[in-house]
């Protein structure tokens, strides 16, 4: 049998890169950062894994993530700057 990331290790990989959006003043009345929050609460809620790469407009930043329920990778949220964005 398959094995998955525990709701426990879900939370613990998303919430520090959570709050270091919020310090950086990125709210959830961003387009961008309300589509990212709907696919981690996804992750984290239901266990659905997600990667790609989402615009916050208005900032010049693109939320680049890779949420994985596979034990051994470690999931990733990287926010990039991106003079078209």
């Amino acid at each position: 049998m398959k094995k998955n990331k525990t709701p426990e290790q879900r939370h613990t990989e998303i919430a520090s890169a959570l709050e270091q959006l919020s310090a950086l003043g990125l709210t959830t009345e961003m387009e961008g950062v309300a589509q990212f929050m709907k696919i981690a609460t996804e992750f984290l809620e239901k266990g659905y894994h997600a990667s790609g790469n989402i615009v916050v407009h208005g900032t010049k930043r693109r939320i680049i993530y890779k949420l994985s329920m596979q034990p051994h990778i470690a999931s990733s949220i990287i926010l990039k700057y991106d003079e078209n964005a």
